[in-house]
């Protein structure tokens, strides 16, 4: 059964948030909904919370157009006007989808969408404006890399880089490589874990996999999905930046019936990330109502259940809109520096960025100049006018 949420830490208007991400809702909970609505005093404070968490768009399609529940006028615009950009954004991201799933098929190279792209493609089909998604997360083989990198440059795509390729190098399982082509940002992945101490065996994960029939696209078992969405939330969790909308995939896939649950705590021993994955599968049995079994429950200790609990309140609260891209950036890569590497890497860390390679130097200055002269630029903007700049 769901463990009873602390509902008195939360305001009104985030419990109302909250409750977007449920699957289904009685109607006894249905009432509960629209008296949560009419105690509600703060609705600006509520429309910049929808924007904050990414949820409105959760908020319009299951509480608007679903329950048919009333909401202020000033605020159904702004919900509205949140799922009519995400859902125009959603759509030029599953036709880019669909080009790239047409040329893969063409060559004979498997693949898998992962995360946001796989649930608007299945789950969410009939209304793909429910969830806001950013880029299209694919996993290949390590053996296809070569054929897939020719295969969307001739699409078009070209690769940016997130962090100085030696750095990348550094890494066990390195970030994603990295492509785009106008408004769409694609992610290639070649494994599933961020985190040292895991260890999820890709050759597992690619046999327990389902081939669609017709195509060369396969979908992840529903046990190496779930692994690979709580580690992906908890990661996301260590580094302060947890986008609560992550939680709209989990939580279908826990209500869809497809989890073997004793093959998933098989899987989790074995790849190392019991702790990982059952910290984001706490949170959601507690704040979002979905069955998880209580030997899953229990392998977390209560100290750290209230500190997962603590946590996930405080991020919650934090103003997403104001987090610049350079701030999320600073926070991934100071966990990659503390969590990921030896000392001896960390040496090589600081080095690296203190004297990248050229080719991330050009994509950064966009100059056909030596190593040194885009090097002296790199140092001036990073430290001498950042320190020269008036502070605010």
């Amino acid at each position: 059964m769901p463990i009873s949420a602390p509902q008195n830490t939360l305001n009104a208007e985030d419990s109302l948030l909250l409750f977007s991400l449920q699957h289904m809702w009685s109607d006894k909970e249905k009432i509960e909904l629209e008296r949560a609505i009419s105690e509600i005093k703060n609705w600006d404070y509520f429309s910049q919370r929808a924007s904050d968490t990414y949820l409105g768009t959760a908020v319009y399609v299951r509480f608007v157009k679903k329950l048919k529940l009333t909401f202020p006028e000033n605020v159904l615009k702004v919900l509205a006007s949140m799922y009519f950009q995400v859902l125009v954004k959603n759509t030029q991201l599953i036709e880019a989808y669909d080009e790239l799933a047409l040329a893969f098929n063409e060559l004979q190279l498997s693949y898998i969408p992962l995360k946001g792209i796989h649930f608007l493609k299945q789950s969410f089909s009939n209304d793909i404006g429910i969830r806001q998604l950013s880029d299209i997360d694919i996993l290949f083989q390590p053996a296809d890399a070569e054929q897939v990198h020719r295969c969307l440059s001739n699409l078009g795509y070209s690769v940016y880089l997130t962090m100085p390729i030696r750095i990348s190098r550094l890494l066990k399982n390195p970030t994603p490589f990295n492509y785009e082509k106008g408004n769409v940002t694609l992610d290639v992945h070649y494994g599933l874990n961020r985190l040292e101490n895991f260890d999820i065996s890709m050759t597992e994960v690619w046999k327990s996999s389902t081939r669609n029939e017709s195509t060369y696209e396969q979908y992840l078992s529903s046990e190496d999905q779930l692994i690979h969405l709580c580690t992906h939330a908890y990661l996301h969790m260590k580094i302060f930046d947890l986008k609560q909308i992550s939680f709209l995939d989990i939580v279908t896939l826990l209500t869809s019936d497809k989890v073997n649950w004793e093959l998933l705590k098989n899987k989790m021993s074995q790849y190392r990330c019991q702790e990982e994955t059952v910290s984001i599968l706490l949170l959601a049995n507690r704040y979002f109502k979905v069955e998880v079994p209580s030997g899953i429950i229990e392998i977390l200790r209560i100290e750290q259940k209230e500190k997962l609990n603590n946590q996930f309140l405080l991020l919650l609260r934090e103003d997403k809109t104001k987090l610049k891209a350079t701030h999320y950036k600073l926070k991934d890569r100071y966990f990659q520096f503390f969590h990921l590497l030896s000392w001896t890497e960390r040496v090589l860390f600081l080095v690296y960025y203190i004297f990248p390679d050229k080719e991330y130097l050009k994509q950064l200055y966009g100059r056909e100049q030596s190593w040194f002269f885009l090097w002296i630029k790199h140092i001036y903007q990073n430290s001498v006018q950042a320190f020269l700049s008036p502070k605010k």
